[in-house]
Order: C-alpha cells, then sequence, then structure tokens
C-alpha cells in the first residue's frame, strides 16, 4: 500500500507541474541556443526541430528527469511533434534502510499544431507509463504495478 501511496504523490505532483501555465503546449520548439526558465522547467533549443528540458524543482527532491521533443513535420500553418521523457524515484535515496522501491514515469506526448490568422490551435495526446519495482512496505499484500494512461487536450492560443 505505501508504494501506491508514493507513487500517487510522485503523478499528483507531475500533473500539477503540467497543469499549470508553461509554452510547451503546442508543437513547436525552442529556436536553436534559445533557452527557456520556467517556474518547472528549464529547456533548450538545440536545433530547429530538436529540444531538451527538465523539471529542475524534482531535482532538488532527488527525482532525477529530462525531456525531448522532436518536430518531426513542419509546413506551412502546420506542425506535428513528439515528446517524450524519464522520471525516476528510488526510495532509498530518501531512506538508505529501507526496501528496494523504484518507481519510473514514461510519458510519451503528441502535438498537433495549426496556426490560424490570429490564433493557434492544437491538439495533444499523452501516454503515461509508470512502473514499479521492489517493496516500499513490510506487507506481503503489495505487489509491484505497472499504470498506463491516455489523455488529450484541445488548446487555443491567441495572438
Amino acid at each position: 500500500m505505501t508504494h501506491r501511496i508514493v507513487t500517487l504523490v510522485f503523478l499528483l505532483s507531475a500533473s500539477v507541474a503540467q497543469a499549470l501555465p508553461n509554452h510547451d503546449n503546442h508543437a513547436q520548439v525552442l529556436r536553436p541556443g534559445e533557452w527557456q526558465l520556467g517556474l518547472w522547467e528549464v529547456q533548450a533549443g538545440l536545433t530547429n526541430t530538436v529540444q531538451l528540458g527538465t523539471n529542475w524543482p524534482l531535482w532538488l527532491g532527488k527525482i532525477p528527469n529530462a525531456e525531448a521533443k522532436w518536430v518531426f513535420h513542419q509546413r506551412k500553418g502546420f506542425d506535428a511533434s513528439f515528446g517524450t521523457g524519464f522520471y525516476h524515484f528510488d526510495l532509498r535515496e530518501y531512506r538508505p534502510d529501507a526496501p528496494e522501491f523504484v518507481a519510473n514515469v514514461i510519458p510519451l506526448k503528441l502535438w498537433f499544431s495549426w496556426h490560424l490568422e490570429t490564433m493557434m490551435l492544437t491538439l495533444g495526446l499523452q501516454h503515461t507509463r509508470i512502473t514499479t519495482r521492489g517493496d516500499a512496505s513490510s506487507s506481503d499484500d503489495d505487489d509491484n504495478f505497472s499504470i498506463d494512461t491516455l489523455t488529450g487536450a484541445l488548446n487555443a492560443q491567441s495572438g
């Protein structure tokens, strides 16, 4: 039961981070050499089609993580991109004497953005895979588990 609570807290913190306003809910990437520092994320444009980032507060909580985004289709008025990431939680980082418990989160994202005259319309889909290994409690009732979620969003941005 304990590892389910830890995983739920981990998921909720990631959900809160995704729900806060940011400029990443579209198919575009930052220009090469451009950096974006936000409340939750640091991102850098590597090329015209690739961007890397991390959720920096999670590093303070000993949760290594990284994200990448790749624009695989660019045409006048339409962009499509794919993004992924990796988040890693190890209970022994907090309590060295704890039993082994590791959780990994891997989000997979697709964005499709249409540039209209006065606004941009974006459709986003996300699949998230969460896996655990080990046992965070002394109870024999707890098993390893994995969770898959699929979410979508439609955003409109004017200006």
